[in-house]
């Protein structure tokens, strides 16, 4: 998807309202690599990743980046610290090439005041993710290092994974051990034990330069 044709927040407007919104946002092209969003900058705009991928970064006790959050499109970020006129608290890294649109906080803002149906939709998204928030918290409070783990490994096969024969593949680079421990609260040591427990049950196999997961259920 290169347009906002299709884009969920904007489902229910008629094709000549996505029109007029689309012309409205700065339509850019980002690399692999490219940080859109720097921890620390004024949030004063809002992303609309209309293709590819991106992470959230933010640093841990030691100054390491660690990624809290994957977005694949079509995805919405950086409007709830525009509406509230904060600070962006981490770094967007983008993944895969990425076709983003940024809208200004003054455009975004007369957006939501002229489309209410645009409005709801970005309610419900933003409760969407809350509710992942909260489910993920529950998990790091009170679920096994395995169960927490797993979540994870299914966000990064959402967004990474790639279809082949034996199940679901994801670049080992994309799937780094220590990345894994740091999201899930756990020591890089508990990971490499849960891999090699699920390896036995032949749930994950590594072929190559790639994992690949056999059994998603």
């Amino acid at each position: 998807m290169t347009s906002l044709v299709d884009f969920p927040l904007f489902a229910s407007c008629t094709p000549q309202a996505v029109a007029t919104i689309a012309a409205q946002g700065d339509w850019r092209i980002c690399a692999p690599g490219e940080q859109i969003i720097q921890p620390g900058q004024p949030a004063d705009a809002v992303y609309a990743l209309v293709q590819g991928a991106v992470r959230v970064l933010m640093l841990d006790d030691s100054g390491g980046e660690v990624t809290v959050k994957l977005f694949a499109a079509p995805a919405i970020f950086g409007e709830m610290e525009t509406l509230l006129h904060s600070h962006f608290i981490g770094s967007v890294e983008v993944i895969d090439r990425a076709h983003v649109v940024v809208f200004s906080e003054r455009v975004f803002t007369k957006i939501l005041e002229t489309y209410p149906p645009v409005m709801k939709n970005l309610l419900l998204d933003v409760c969407r993710r809350f509710r992942v928030s909260a489910l993920n918290e529950g998990y790091l409070a009170f679920r096994s290092v395995e169960q927490r783990l797993a979540s994870l490994v299914l966000s990064y096969a959402r967004v990474f994974g790639v279809a082949v024969t034996s199940g679901i593949q994801i670049c080992a680079r994309d799937f780094r051990q220590d990345e894994l421990a740091r999201g899930v609260a756990a020591s890089r040591k508990s990971v490499q034990r849960t891999f090699h427990k699920w390896q036995e049950m032949g749930l994950l196999h590594r072929q190559g330069t790639a994992y690949v997961m056999t059994d998603l259920a």
